[in-house]
């Protein structure tokens, strides 16, 4: 009789560990598909990020080049309306632009 309990014993001590080495590994599988997906998520996020910066940089790029264009239209006007300026007139204009910006106005 006491062999028939410790046999019983050890029947169920051995379904108990199959179960949990069941459990252990369908909780390995969790875990990895999860990990797995989770690590996909991230990637995702990442690209979609990268691609957001770089469109920032790419329009923040032409808008300084546009303005950069702008300043170069400017100046060229500037430059072609003084070319037209006579001498004394040109004088004029850096006397009252140097007065201006000089302290004790200008020479």
């Amino acid at each position: 009789m006491q062999q028939d309990t410790l046999a019983d014993i050890l029947h169920v001590e051995n379904e108990l560990r199959e179960q949990l080495d069941a459990e252990n590994n369908r909780a390995a599988a969790w875990l990895a598909t999860t990990l797995h997906e989770l690590e996909a998520g991230h990637q995702r996020d990442l690209e979609a990020l990268q691609a957001a910066t770089g469109d920032s940089a790419a329009a923040v790029a032409r808008e300084a080049d546009e303005q950069a264009q702008q300043l170069i239209r400017d100046a060229e006007q500037a430059a072609a309306g003084a070319a037209r300026l006579s001498p004394e007139a040109l004088r004029a204009v850096v006397r009252s632009r140097l007065a201006a910006i000089l302290p004790g106005g200008a020479p």
